[in-house]
């Protein structure tokens, strides 16, 4: 019986999409093509952005738009100095710091803990808080998640929404940074000289 059970098993375990009178073989097939495609982006058949293409959702969006934070990250990394502080308000924030090799204006690099009020009302916290880190450290950059809380959660807004809804947040962005580019997934802005 256990045999059988784990025959059955292995036919069927796996997450590619088979009829059922065909085997998934414990999802080997899909792995070997996996490897395949990791190899040809390690040794040069296949460019990076290809590669990362894998990694991101068919409608090119979602909290973690993996092709776009690379694009910006490259982006950041070659319109700011090694030592410019950033501020990247989103989920995918940490991703484009790590990835740009910059250092967060803020110590709220993850918004998170900003748009559901995390601690609202306790000195240095809240969207009070993240202004003071701000006006403390004004970032070369301040970039605006568009899709991120949102997608999972309707009653939270995306990172974006929250930011430009703050009267002081909008009045502190607008009065020193100028809107240098609006995508589908990013705004944007680059501090006034």
């Amino acid at each position: 019986m256990v045999a059988v059970v784990i025959v059955a098993g292995f036919w069927r375990v796996g997450s590619e999409p088979t009829p059922i009178w065909q085997p998934r073989l414990g999802g080997v097939p899909s792995i070997a093509s996996h490897l395949r495609t990791d190899l040809a982006a390690m040794t040069g058949r296949m460019d990076a952005r290809t590669h990362l293409a894998r990694f991101t959702r068919e409608d090119g969006g979602g909290k973690f738009p993996i092709v776009t934070v690379s694009d910006l990250a490259d982006r950041l990394r070659s319109t700011t100095k090694p030592d410019d502080p950033i501020f990247v308000f989103g989920f995918a924030g940490g991703g484009v710091l790590a990835r740009s090799d910059r250092e967060s204006a803020s110590r709220f690099f993850w918004s998170r803990p900003i748009v559901v009020d995390f601690a609202r009302g306790v000195p240095g916290y809240g969207p009070e808080g993240l202004l003071d880190d701000l006006r403390q450290r004004p970032p070369a950059v301040v970039v605006l998640q568009k899709n991120d809380w949102r997608l999972g959660e309707p009653n939270v807004p995306n990172s974006i929404e929250y930011f430009m809804a703050n009267p002081a947040l909008r009045q502190w962005l607008e009065a020193g940074y100028r809107l240098e580019d609006d995508n589908a997934d990013f705004a944007v802005w680059r501090r006034q000289s």
